[in-house]
């Protein structure tokens, strides 16, 4: 019953876990290889097995020690360095103790590799999984070189980070190349001393083993191949290759760690420093992609905000030239109309022909008011301000150059993001070897802030065609007063060919509104709206170009905060479920 509770425990613990990982999904994580490390883990749990793996480079022995445990060669050993199995292989040695198995991994310290759901892993990162899952390791190390430099970091990670110096047999391989009488007993045991203390000489040094540790390690000397003749040639002389090998001493010790062996209370311990081992992985990638992004977007957003400052002050001086505009418009409608008001008849002929516009109709041959001087003394007052619109956008993007800013700022964005998926990838592989945090998303921020920015000032052209606007506000006045404008040209022709004062007052008041409907109406292209638009379309790319970036941004911005939550509540979980654990920030 206590196992049974005991399981369902862990079980819970682990199904918790698997969801929260799951979750990940959402905010754009790829942790398929997290979720199918848990699936292990929990089956590792619900059935029962303890499980021994062995640990070494390819060329440690491990298959042919693995052979003289078992006292067969089994069809699926490859012994042979260059033929090292990529696979994992499960034996049951007999006699061993009931629900414990050996696991033969590919090595650990290769850098072979195959492929897996169309992605490249090294064989060591396979081992490394099955390592955090162990119950008992089986370190096999060679017995010229007992700890190499090269594998000192991983059996650091293993003996350290993962806790199983307690359930490691150190089994030091090959002693036959010491020059040592594998028969003779005081040769064999003066030799082993030296290579047992070698070892432990380096264990010091390397994870600052303690005198208590050092008490309690359990280390074996052997030679699972004596002379190299090959398990094959050993196995038809099984006695003498048990005088040669010492391999009675490897199996003792393992029988002697089974024996000793609580198997409830190691499988609570390999599944917590297995989630713990997970944890760190995932939390450390995340980590190490999301503080590049978080560093690019603030940076982007700085210069965002020193673009909108800029772009303030362009949008004062427009104003002003907006202002300057305005000003002059009411001043020639306040002309107008005060020479209307005040003028006699023989003044009223040279004001429509001077100061509105006379044309004779080709149809007809008469002389018409037609209004072009007036619209050209105003499409003056709208050029003037069009240019000085320009000449302050040409000075304010020679100034700022909102370009190459904005371009300059995306290369820094893009060299940060680059930076955090090679650091996230570093990272993932350090703590653990298949975490795989999904590129895309921070591939997707790269694309949002590395598009080419393309900042192009209006020219001629452009201002040309924006100026149409001013013969449509002609237009859009005609047609909304055609009867004053044909009462005014009527009377206008009545008046120029018989002079008739009684008309005069007519015609002036007719005048005066077609003068106050055309100012009234080009007085609505002076709103900002239509002012930004027709008179400093530069400035409306600029300001809609700053709202797209600032948008993506707050897009980029949504995803860190997902993934942040996402995060916290990772450690949340570590927090309230894992012993003894330590949140990564």
């Amino acid at each position: 019953m206590e196992e049974f509770d005991f399981k369902q425990k862990i079980l819970q613990k682990l199904n918790s876990l698997y969801e929260i990982v799951k979750q990940g999904e959402n905010v754009g994580l790829d942790f398929h290889f997290v979720l199918e490390k848990l699936e292990r883990v929990k089956k590792v749990v619900d059935d029962g097995i303890v499980k021994i793996v062995l640990l070494g480079s390819f060329s440690d022995g491990k298959t042919s020690a693995i052979a003289g445990l078992l006292g067969k060669l089994e069809d699926s050993m490859k012994i042979d360095e260059t033929e090292s199995s990529d696979e994992i292989i499960v034996y049951r040695p007999l006699g061993l103790k009931k629900g414990f198995e050996i696991v033969d991994t590919p090595g650990l310290f290769g850098s072979k590799e195959k492929r897996i759901d169309g992605q490249s892993v090294r064989f060591s990162d396979i081992t490394k999984n099955y390592i955090s899952e162990a119950h008992i390791v089986v370190y096999l190390c060679d017995a010229v070189v007992p700890l190499k430099d090269s594998h000192v970091e991983i059996v650091k990670k293993v003996l350290r980070d993962l806790n199983k110096l307690d359930s490691t047999i150190f089994v030091i391989n090959k002693m036959d190349e010491t020059d040592v009488d594998m028969l003779d007993d005081d040769d064999y045991a003066r030799v082993s001393e030296i290579k047992k203390n070698n070892l432990i000489g380096r264990l010091r040094t390397t994870i600052n083993l303690t005198p208590d540790e050092e008490k309690k390690l359990k280390i074996v000397c052997i030679s699972a191949d004596p002379k190299g003749k090959g398990l094959k040639y050993w196995i038809e002389k099984w006695q003498d290759y048990k005088r040669r090998s010492r391999i009675d001493l490897f199996r003792n010790a393992v029988d002697d760690v089974v024996e000793q062996t609580d198997a409830l209370k190691i499988k609570v311990d390999t599944s917590d420093n297995s989630v713990k081992e997970m944890l760190d992985g995932v939390c450390r990638g995340i980590d190490a992609e999301c503080l590049p992004m978080k560093r690019a977007v603030e940076s982007s957003k700085q210069i965002i905000k020193s673009l909108e400052e800029d772009s303030d002050h362009l949008k004062k001086d427009l104003q002003l030239n907006q202002q300057n505009a305005n000003r002059r418009l009411i001043e020639l409608q306040n002309r107008l109309i005060s020479e209307i008001n005040g003028m006699n008849q023989d003044a009223f002929g040279s004001f429509i022909e001077t100061e509105i516009g006379v044309q004779t109709n080709k149809e007809n041959g008469k002389s018409e008011v037609s209004f072009w001087i007036l619209e050209n003394s105003i499409r003056q007052i709208f050029e003037e301000c069009g240019a000085n619109n320009q000449s302050a956008i040409d000075l304010m993007d020679k100034k700022v150059d909102f370009e190459g800013t904005f371009n300059e700022s995306n290369k820094i964005v893009d060299g940060a993001l680059k930076k955090g998926l090679e650091k996230g990838a570093a990272e993932g592989a350090k703590y653990f070897g298949n975490v795989n945090v999904n590129a895309e998303m921070v591939k997707n921020a790269r694309n949002v802030l590395a598009k080419g920015i393309k900042f192009k000032p209006w020219g001629a052209v452009k201002f040309a065609g924006k100026l149409n606007n001013l013969a449509k506000g002609f237009a859009r006045v005609l047609e909304k007063a055609p009867v004053v404008i044909a009462a005014l040209v009527e009377a206008w022709s009545w008046w120029s060919k018989y002079r008739d004062n009684k008309k005069l007052t007519d015609l002036k008041d007719k005048l005066k509104k077609v003068i106050n409907d055309l100012f009234a109406e080009y007085s609505t292209l002076m709103n900002d709206s239509e002012y930004f638009e027709n008179l400093a379309p530069g400035y409306v790319e600029l300001v809609n170009m700053i709202k797209s970036q600032k948008d993506e941004l707050d897009k980029l911005q949504k995803k860190i905060d997902d993934l942040e939550k996402f995060k916290a509540r990772y450690d949340k979980w570590v927090q309230d479920n894992v012993q003894d654990a330590e949140i990564v920030n």
